[in-house]
């Protein structure tokens, strides 16, 4: 009797779960509803062989989810369908047997670890329309040889190719290409020699990945008017490069881009960029000014992290959010506009910037992340406008001349215990003034 009531429960289980994710009698998927198209997000069983159909329960299939076939390792076959316009992160990641794959003209985006670790896939055709690729997207797919990438995409996350060690690339001058037939350069990935002094950049490339990583003695570069990605490491840790002008192509800067380029004096960033990503210009010491364009919405985490000679930049309206770290150590900064379009200082966002002795808040500023003014020695006032609902631990640690005046009355509700505590001298806090007005 028990077993039978256990054999009823399993399959009541079978039937909700079917019911929840939409899943396929017919083959070994499952798929769940998102609006009024499907995703794609397991694959059961040992299948060696699947076709995605373009609808299913007379709704289309347009996406390939998050882990969707992550582990298959029996899998050597799939057909996508015209209907899906993304593949999500590590969709097919340790695909160990999948072999070859097209993916369809639909598709606009590849995601982080896509393809991650499919050790024997040895070609793939990527269709006209994606225009990102993924950080770590064919990552140790060690047994890649052919890859056809179109002039569509214009972006491309850092390491996306590492240790695709069988991959042939298109030569020109000293750097190594990816693209297609049409233009064989759409993508430099990296280049031969890292020994060099100057460098010449095809005219038709689109994409700049960590192609210059640790190419200690480059003093100078001219990009082409075509570039419109400088992605992931592209310059990292060039030491001796002391300027670049970027094109008015260009439209993003990826995570870690200019990271440690010691020598760096001045970059032009043009109006075309419309984000500067994680940790693009941290340690950049000699870096002494720099203007982000209109354009831009948000700035990175750690962007401008220990630009120790950097004593001013100008912050646009546009931006809306200032990363974790984006300016923490920057100690020769005495000054900061925040603009009115910011909602949100984060974590250690001026951490350590000795020399800032004045900042105003914006009453856009809803939330202070934990130490975003800590140590902010030479800071001596500072005004709370009555937007600012959340203040977390630690703001204004380590700020010992600091007085803080604040236009709400008491201290809001959801301003942390700690939030004007100071570690130095133990147990002590900030003044305050409450109900400051301005015009006192």
């Amino acid at each position: 009797m028990k077993k039978r009531l256990l054999l009823i429960a399993l399959f009541v289980l079978t039937l909700c779960l079917c019911f929840a994710f939409a899943s396929c009698d017919a083959q070994p998927l499952t798929f769940k509803l998102y609006g009024d198209s499907y995703a794609v997000v397991n694959c059961f069983g040992n299948a060696t062989s699947v076709v995605i159909p373009s609808a299913y329960r007379d709704k289309p299939v347009t996406s390939i989810g998050e882990n969707a076939f992550s582990g298959c390792d029996r899998l050597t076959s799939i057909e996508i369908p015209n209907s899906v316009t993304s593949i999500g992160e590590h969709a097919f990641d340790g695909c160990a047997s999948l072999t070859s794959i097209v993916i369809p003209d639909s598709v606009t985006s590849i995601g982080a670890g896509a393809f991650y670790g499919c050790e024997v896939l040895e070609s793939i055709t990527i269709g006209d329309s994606v225009t990102s690729i993924g950080k770590n997207a064919f990552e140790e797919c060690f047994g890649l040889i052919n890859i056809e990438i179109s002039s569509s995409v214009t972006s491309i996350g850092e390491n996306a190719f590492d240790g695709c060690y069988s991959l042939k690339y298109n030569k020109y001058e000293n750097g190594l290409y990816l693209g297609n037939n049409e233009n064989p350069y759409v993508i430099l990935i990296k280049v031969k020699d890292k020994n060099i002094k100057s460098f010449e950049i095809n005219k038709n490339t689109k994409v700049i990945c960590s192609a210059f990583e640790n190419c200690t003695s480059l003093t100078s570069i001219e990009i082409p008017s075509g570039v419109t990605s400088i992605g992931g490491d592209a310059f990292r840790d060039c030491t001796n490069l002391a300027s670049i002008e970027i094109p008015n192509s260009v439209t993003s800067i990826g995570e870690w881009a200019f990271y440690g380029c010691t020598n760096l004096t001045s970059i032009k960033i043009p109006n075309s960029v419309t984000s500067i990503g994680k940790d693009a210009f941290r340690d950049c010491t000699s870096l002494a000014s720099i203007n982000i364009p209109n354009g831009v919405t948000s700035v990175g985490d750690g962007a401008f992290e220990n630009c120790t000679s950097l004593a001013s930049i100008n912050i646009p309206r546009g931006v809306t959010s200032i990363g974790d770290g984006a300016f923490h150590g920057c100690d020769s900064l005495t000054s900061i506009e925040i603009p009115n379009s910011v909602t949100r200082i984060g974590y250690s966002v001026f951490y350590s910037c000795d020399s800032l002795t004045s900042v105003t808040i914006p009453d856009s500023v809803t939330s202070v992340g934990n130490g975003a003014f800590a140590f902010c020695e030479s800071l001596t006032s500072i005004i709370i406008p009555n937007s600012v609902i959340e203040m977390s631990n630690f703001a204004f640690d380590g700020c010992p001349n600091l007085t803080i005046y604040c236009e709400a009355e008491k201290k809001p509700s959801g301003w942390n215990r700690y939030w004007n505590h100071l570690n130095s001298p133990y147990s002590t806090y900030c003044p305050v003034e409450w109900g400051y007005k301005q015009d006192n």
